[in-house]
């Protein structure tokens, strides 16, 4: 799928390295949110468990890569049919998969730290949005979010979600630490109480 500067791809194991040096590398990545940290021998399970999720449901979380610059693509490629990236440089995950027993979409994002603030947040999440609602529009669309990231959850908030719950952090390595969740319709109480448990 191609936005306007971005390719977006299911990923495969041979994404892997990739990701893992170009975002899960990089202590800031996890910097306001350390409950996103992955160690390197966790990738390759947790990449295939969103191939996975690609393969039941039709839609899920992307591989993000850049697109080259408009100027620089070919006239066949400036309709949208084709453009890979000024190399295809891998910059992230995102997108809206279903976790769990596939009650709720999850939408998240991880940019690697030097293409974040660029906006491509809000690109592949508009995206994502757009793909769980073709999908299955009947489910929620939900995302998660450390109290601390205000920069990802100032991008939630302009994707149209709002705060649904605040509560303890259970991934945070901090006790202390608080995580909200947000959702783009009113949750129903038990579908709530999962999510949250």
């Amino acid at each position: 799928m191609l936005t306007e500067r971005l390719l977006l791809a299911p990923p495969t194991a041979a994404d892997v390295p990739a990701l893992a040096s170009a975002v899960y590398a990089d202590p800031r990545t996890w910097a306001l949110d350390p409950s996103l940290r992955r160690p390197p021998e966790e990738l390759p399970g947790f990449v295939a468990r969103l191939a996975e999720r690609w393969a039941r449901d039709g839609a899920g979380c992307w591989v993000v890569r850049l697109r080259p610059p408009a100027e620089d693509r070919h006239d066949d490629e400036k309709g949208g049919t084709g453009g890979g990236g000024r190399d295809g440089e891998v910059i992230g995950l995102g997108g809206c998969d279903l976790p769990g027993e596939g009650r709720a979409w999850n939408l998240f994002f991880r940019l690697a730290p030097a293409h974040q603030g660029r906006g491509f947040a809000q690109e592949v999440g508009c995206a994502g949005l757009a793909a769980a609602q073709r999908v299955r529009p009947d489910l929620p669309v939900t995302a998660f979010a450390a109290e601390a990231n205000t920069p990802s959850r100032r991008t939630i908030e302009r994707l149209g979600l709002a705060e649904a719950w605040r509560g303890p952090d259970r991934r945070s390595p901090d006790p202390g630490a608080v995580v909200v969740l947000s959702a783009d319709r009113p949750l129903p109480p038990d579908l709530l109480r999962t999510l949250t448990s």
